[in-house]
């Protein structure tokens, strides 16, 4: 374990290390500064100048090292010198020649901050995917440092993050800069506490801990590390150099693993988490409930009567008669009920007396009543048990033609993919292509930008619809055989009869441009999903009917489908596909990658 004396950890660590001298820099070094490979050269990620020494350093690894070999000779006078700004770089060298050792005694900030850090271990946490934020939809991670503070102080550890500073309200211009690198990415600490009621409390999301499988020495150099992460900015890309991409080189650069060579040119969250599995970083998870599940899981513990009774105190807490509630699993509930609903006001300044008082004459009835064994929360599938987060379609179609389909999308999960690690009641699909081979010809079918589905239950406590949203251009429902632009809106209900089952429907407009009239048209109708997913397979129906009300017509879809998960990266499937124009059967398979 980590002792508190950190200098004197420190200094016995410098006598222990058995690294073999080199007479220059290795691979850590490199990823130490963030510097990539291209074919000869070497060229940082960092794009602050204060990260490096020299005035080449950002494409200069060698410059670096042997220019902080140099300093490392010099006393070191106060907070500003090399050795205290970049404290991993100086473990790393006296790793490398051990007659250069880095004195520590005067850096009194890198002390204050190892001092309050004192980690004893560290875990990568992720946030679930948050739909109704675009930022969020994909999840987010960010680093949890243990200290050896017990009990409930462990919610004063630290969490560290990488995320864009923005600088702009307007959401056209956010788009932009963040798929371009507008923004300045920086890492930060804070408490841990803070990101827990951020993401479990306030957003409603499940939050999954993943410990680091680190060293003792791994877990000092990666609480330097991060330290010397303050020097530095980095362009900030939504898809690609994101807040889960810098995470992971973070680990990388101390366990000297290259871990980064496992991920594609879009990195997705779970993608990184898939990375540090495979290279054996990740130990088991264990996941903090949102209040969201709390509140699920207390209802599904009470009797039909008291689930009235609570559905009655969610719609009108403050007139409620508390006297009349003698039961402690409705008590639990509705104090579950009370931090779901009102969980800004709780947990901001923006709390207001009455729910405060009502919170606490809640508490205070709960401790007159004894203990009971607490309702167990329902286990989930931890992202890292799912599929990754690419995939690629290949089937074969037969019917009124007969085609060799391909479909292609960097990003994320269909309903109708198995729901291990995911849900059947979202979907987030980004960049998906679909081609056909039809006579040694190639067609090009369709093109979405996005197709983004929150169908989570309508009927949860209150209304809440669901709703579906899509762009791009496409074949289907045309007329002429053109490729349209078009756009899917929808919203309506989602009924839920276990978790297994997923019922949606809905109204849907379809509006698309018409290129052989010139027409903007707005086709209108309903939408059916109906999914029962099994132990590992699923079964359903998507229909839809429109009415194009320019051309007087009717035009509707129905697909049956049957899909089988092979292992977690590979499924097969059979489906039908009727539509005004032509019924097509077809069978294939999907990879994740």
């Amino acid at each position: 374990m980590i002792q508190s004396n950190w200098g004197a950890f420190i200094a016995s660590l410098f006598f222990i290390l058995q690294v073999h001298a080199s007479d220059t820099f290795d691979s850590q070094w490199l990823k130490l500064l963030r510097y990539n490979n291209y074919n000869s050269s070497f060229e940082s990620e960092a794009d602050s100048n204060a990260f490096f020494l020299t005035s080449r350093g950002k494409t200069d690894p060698e410059g670096e090292y042997q220019k902080f070999i140099r300093v490392m000779k010099t006393p070191v006078s106060g907070d500003n010198h090399p050795v205290c700004m970049f404290p991993a770089r100086a473990l790393k060298i006296f790793q490398d020649n051990k007659s250069t050792k880095p004195d520590f005694s005067k850096c009194d900030k890198l002390n204050r901050y190892l001092k309050a850090t004192d980690p004893k271990g560290a875990s990568l946490v992720f946030a679930s995917y948050f739909i109704q934020k675009p930022s969020s939809a994909f999840g987010h991670t960010f680093l949890r440092l243990h200290t050896n503070r017990l009990g409930n102080a462990a919610l004063l550890d630290f969490a560290v993050d990488f995320a864009a500073s923005v600088d702009t309200q307007n959401p056209i211009a956010y788009g932009v800069k963040g798929i371009i690198g507008g923004f300045k990415g920086r890492f930060s600490r804070m408490p841990y506490f803070l990101k827990i009621r951020e993401y479990a409390d306030l957003d409603s999301r499940d939050v999954w801990e993943y410990p680091l499988n680190l060293t003792n020495q791994e877990l000092l150099m990666l609480t330097l590390h991060l330290w010397e992460m303050d020097q530095a900015y980095f362009d900030y890309y939504y898809f690609s150099e994101n807040c889960s991409y810098h995470i992971l080189r973070a680990i990388e650069a101390v366990t000297n693993k290259d871990i980064s060579k496992d991920l594609k040119f879009f990195v997705l969250p779970i993608d990184t988490i898939h990375a540090l599995s495979k290279n054996n970083v990740l130990l088991s998870p264990k996941r903090i409930p949102s209040q969201y599940s709390k509140v699920k899981t207390s209802l599904d513990s009470l009797s039909q009567e008291n689930k009235l009774t609570v559905l009655e105190f969610y719609h009108d807490p403050f007139s409620f008669n508390l006297n009349i509630v003698n039961d402690i699993f409705l008590v639990d509930a509705m104090i579950d009920i009370l931090n779901y609903k009102f969980a800004e006001s709780l947990l901001t300044d923006s709390s207001d007396a009455k729910t405060i008082k009502l919170r606490e004459s809640l508490l205070l009835k709960r401790s007159q009543m004894g203990s009971s064994k607490q309702p167990i929360i329902s286990t989930i599938d931890s992202p890292s048990s799912g599929h990754f987060g690419s995939y690629f379609d290949m089937g074969y179609s037969y019917g009124d033609k007969k085609s060799i389909n391909l479909t292609h999308a960097f990003a994320l999960h269909q309903f109708k993919h198995s729901p291990k690690g995911f849900s059947n009641k979202f979907q987030m699909t980004m960049g998906e292509i679909q081609l056909s081979l039809l006579k040694n010809t190639i067609k090009f079918d369709s093109f979405k930008i996005f197709d983004v589905m929150n169908a989570s239950t309508s009927f949860f406590l209150e209304f809440k619809p669901s709703w579906r949203f899509a762009i791009g251009v496409s074949r289907d429902f045309s007329t002429t055989n053109s490729v349209e632009p078009f756009a899917l809106l929808n919203s309506g209900v989602s009924l839920l009869a276990d978790d297994d089952y997923l019922l949606n429907l809905s109204f849907t407009f379809r509006p698309r441009f018409q290129e052989a009239s010139n027409q903007f048209q707005l086709p209108a109708g309903v939408s059916l999903i109906s999914q029962r997913n099994g132990q590992s397979f699923q079964i359903g129906i998507e229909a839809s009917i429109y009415r194009n009300f320019d051309l007087s017509v009717y035009e509707f879809k129905l697909e049956p489908y049957f899909r089988k998960l092979i292992n977690r990266n590979l499924e097969v499937y059979i489906q039908s596909s009727s539509r005004r124009a032509e019924t097509q059967f077809s069978s294939g398979f999907t990879a994740f990658y």
